[in-house]
């Protein structure tokens, strides 16, 4: 199957797999009119990580974009991002990443990708 259809475990070729690929991130669109509120989701809502942080802040009165975002809390990102990683396809974790340290020194980005790809191996180990 294609790369980015697999889930961390089932592409590194890990003992660990997961049934999870299909869940789907907790994001959604909510557009107001004067009465009611609509909620929709689309098969991408996934892409937007920036808008699905922020949206969390908003539904649950945080600040994740603000902690997520800083470097000091590089190694508590990287521990709870090794933990979910397998739970979701390549292209979710790449592209989350991606986002996550957009504006990142070199050394942080270093640190979180070396925790959270640490017991990821090939079929030959």
């Amino acid at each position: 199957s294609p790369p980015h259809s697999l889930t961390v475990a089932e592409w590194a070729g890990t003992k660990k797999r997961s049934n999870k690929s299909d869940i789907p991130f907790p994001e959604q669109h909510t557009a107001s009119s004067s009465s009611t509120t609509a909620t929709t989701t689309t098969d991408d809502d996934w892409k937007d990580v920036h808008r699905n942080i922020k949206r969390m802040d908003q539904l649950y009165d945080a600040t994740f974009y603000t902690w997520l975002k800083s470097e000091d809390n590089v190694l508590v990102t990287a521990m709870y991002l090794h933990r979910i990683a397998n739970e979701y396809p390549l292209e979710r974790i790449a592209n989350a990443l991606k986002w996550l340290v957009s504006d990142w020194r070199w050394e942080s980005t270093s640190i979180l990708v070396r925790h959270v790809t640490v017991d990821w191996c090939n079929k030959d180990g």
